[in-house]
This record gives C-alpha cells, sequence and structure tokens, in this order.
C-alpha cells in the first residue's frame, strides 16, 4: 500500500525465520542525496554524518513525534523522530551528530516525489559529536540490490 508517497507493506503475518541476524550496514549518504534519489532508497538503512540541528530548541520531549530539519556541508532534509521510540525525550544530540535510520517519505500530493527523510530508529543511531569518515566509493541502486540477492 502507499501512505502519502511512502510504499508500505500492509497485512502482514509475522514470522520468525532462522538463520543470521545480521543487518547490512547503512548506506551512506548526505542530505542532497535523500533529497534527490530518496525513491530509489526508501525504506533503505541510511546513514547521514556531520549533521547539525537547525534549531536544537524543537527537540521532541518524550511522547511526542516530530520532523526536524537538519543540515550537513551539502544541503537540509528532515528527520523525523518518532514518539514510539526513545528518541524522543532523549538528550539534543552533540554536534555535529551522525544519524542512522530508515529512509522514509511524507508528501502527500502527488506524483509524491519529495518529502524524503532520515527516520532513526532508536537513540543509539544518533551517534553524538561525531567526525565524518573520509568518503567510501558510493554504490549504485542496481548494485546494492545485487549484493542482498
Amino acid at each position: 500500500g502507499k501512505f502519502n508517497g511512502l510504499t508500505e507493506i500492509v497485512n502482514v503475518e509475522v514470522l520468525t525465520i532462522g538463520g543470521s541476524t545480521t543487518l547490512p550496514d547503512p548506506y551512506e549518504m548526505n542530505t542532497v542525496t535523500l533529497n534527490t534519489g530518496g525513491e530509489v532508497y526508501e525504506s533503505c538503512l541510511i546513514e547521514i554524518c556531520g549533521l547539525v540541528l537547525d534549531d536544537p530548541t524543537a527537540w521532541p520531549p518524550e511522547g511526542s513525534g516530530l520532523a526536524l530539519d537538519v543540515t550537513d556541508a551539502f544541503g537540509t532534509s528532515a528527520m523525523y523522530i518518532d514518539r514510539d521510540t526513545d528518541v524522543d525525550g532523549s538528550p539534543v544530540p552533540g554536534e555535529p551528530f551522525t544519524a542512522i535510520g530508515i529512509a522514509g517519505q511524507y508528501d502527500s500530493s502527488p506524483p509524491h516525489d519529495s518529502g524524503y527523510q532520515l527516520i532513526p530508529r532508536r537513540r543509539a543511531d544518533i551517534l553524538d559529536d561525531t567526525s565524518c569518515p573520509v568518503p567510501t566509493q558510493e554504490k549504485s541502486w542496481g548494485e546494492i540490490k545485487g549484493l542482498y540477492r
């Protein structure tokens, strides 16, 4: 199904399957890549380094979800803090910080080609006072999909 541009899996029966529980490493990107290529990375685990909050006083209190603007050296993007995580109500991160999370979308009007956002899964996905590593070689979406077939 679709919800504000985001493809969702609906009516799912949860199954527990044995085997490896190792998740893939997050795909390293910047705010411009998320904003312009978000459809390609929708629902992928991503990481953006060198972030600062546009308004540090807007960090959500416990029990509140909130979309915040975050900026890196390349531009500004949205980061959504879900109230069902332990991120809301946690201390404001030291800057610059790295955030890991799911690439999501919230765009209520067709053609649903904007509104991409980074959604941290838990407070451990926000790494305070981090310096960014030297960029690694990027892979195309086709190469990424091929890694996990």
